[in-house]
């Protein structure tokens, strides 16, 4: 067996190129999750009751 390091052998090169468009994924993927997370927030603060609702200095109550 010889050695490899005098054989003049052509190099193989690989260019990999990725195009894609990155924002119909992530609008479609973050869009629901930001909504749902407005929706569980706006319920929160709605159906909040006592003390906890003066944080927020809101209340859907029609009656103190």
């Amino acid at each position: 067996m010889g050695d490899f390091t005098h054989f003049n052998a052509p190099e193989l090169y690989f260019n990999v190129e990725i195009k894609g468009d990155f924002k119909d994924p992530l609008v479609s993927n973050l869009l629901p999750v930001i909504v749902i997370s407005i929706l569980l927030f706006v319920v929160l603060t709605i159906t909040t009751r006592g003390e906890k609702k003066t944080l927020f200095r809101f209340s859907s109550q029609i009656w103190p």
